[in-house]
């Protein structure tokens, strides 16, 4: 890591192995997190058959995919250049991008639909106990 003085403000500069490193940390932070809330999040939308606390359970495990095409990114970008990539393989990170925005908008399509349909359908409203909102609430909290 070097510094470089720029105005009043110091500004860092990171080496590749040093991004790799802190993606790789974020990544599997953000996995594991995020795979523990959706845990949480699915039992209390199962327990409870609120479709919000079960959609909120399905953007834990979409946030948790996100890290891993993250993750996935910052490896493959980190790679040097070769024969068949002179210039590198930087690009990877937009793939992995756009993966990630296919992904959360194909969930997101789904959750509606199925939230829509449940609007209009005869059926109880969802049971909330206080274990789903402690499950809610220590979620907030992360």
């Amino acid at each position: 890591m070097t510094m470089e003085k720029t105005g009043t403000a110091a500004a860092q500069t990171y080496t590749a192995g040093q991004k790799l490193a802190m993606g790789r940390t974020a990544g599997i932070v953000g996995i594991c997190v995020n795979v523990l809330l959706f845990a949480a999040k699915l039992a209390g939308g199962i327990l409870s058959g609120s479709m919000a606390v079960t959609a909120d359970a399905v953007n834990n495990i979409t946030d948790a995919a996100s890290s891993i095409l993250v993750l996935l990114g910052y490896i493959f970008a980190a790679k040097p250049p070769d024969k068949e990539h002179p210039y590198g393989h930087a690009r990877m990170e937009s793939l992995c991008s756009l993966g990630i925005a296919i992904l959360v908008t194909v969930l997101g399509i789904e959750l509606f639909t199925g939230s829509f349909g449940d609007l209009f359908s005869e059926g109880e409203g969802a049971a909330f106990s206080p274990l789903v909102i402690g499950i809610m609430v220590a979620s907030v909290a992360v």
